[in-house]
Parts: structure tokens; sequence; C-alpha cells
């Protein structure tokens, strides 16, 4: 139970701030970060959505690795504009992603 209510704190937390970004690029018109943050946010909804319908069960820290590369692409990095800014984020954000999300499939 305890575990269940991590990971939908993960997921609302995620979706509040996935959303606020999106409203932030359509704010400044940024079209096409707005389409791609949309996509990643249905396919996070859809990936949740047969998580739960097959009842797979996963650990809450994985979620919350593979939850904060992605708001470190979408916020951090195209919103903040970190990639343009900081030569080293782009690199940093590869090896947590590749991390995360090989942890994530495993």
């Amino acid at each position: 139970m305890k575990q269940r209510r991590i990971s939908n704190i993960l997921i609302l937390s995620f979706s509040i701030i996935h959303i606020l970004t999106m409203i932030g690029f359509i704010i400044r018109k940024n079209y096409n970060y707005f389409t791609e943050a949309l996509f990643i946010y249905i396919f996070f909804l859809v990936f949740i959505y047969f998580q739960r319908k097959k009842e797979i069960y996963l650990k809450n820290y994985l979620l919350g690795l593979v939850v904060m590369t992605l708001i470190g692409h979408s916020l951090i990095g195209e919103f903040l504009n970190l990639y343009n800014i900081s030569r080293y984020y782009d690199k940093l954000l590869h090896f947590l992603g590749a991390f995360s999300f090989s942890l994530f499939y495993i």
C-alpha cells in the first residue's frame, strides 16, 4: 500500500511539472518542444495505464529515475535551455538516461 502511494505521488508530481512545462512552451510559442513534451507525456500515461492494468509492479526508485530523466530533458534541458547554456548538461543527462532506462528495462 505504501509503495503504491509513493508511486502515485511520483506520477502526480511528474504530471503537474510536465503539464506546466507544456503550458510554458505554448506561452513561449515553442510548438515543436510542446509537441515533443506532449508525446513524452502521452507515452508515460500509456505506460502507467498498462502497468496498472497488467499489475506489473515497478520499484519506486526506478520510476523516480525515469521521472527525473524526463523532467531533466523537458523542463531543465529544453524549457530552461540548459542544453545550449552548458556543454556538460547534455552528457550528464545522457548518462542518467542510459542508466535509468537500462535499469527500467531489466
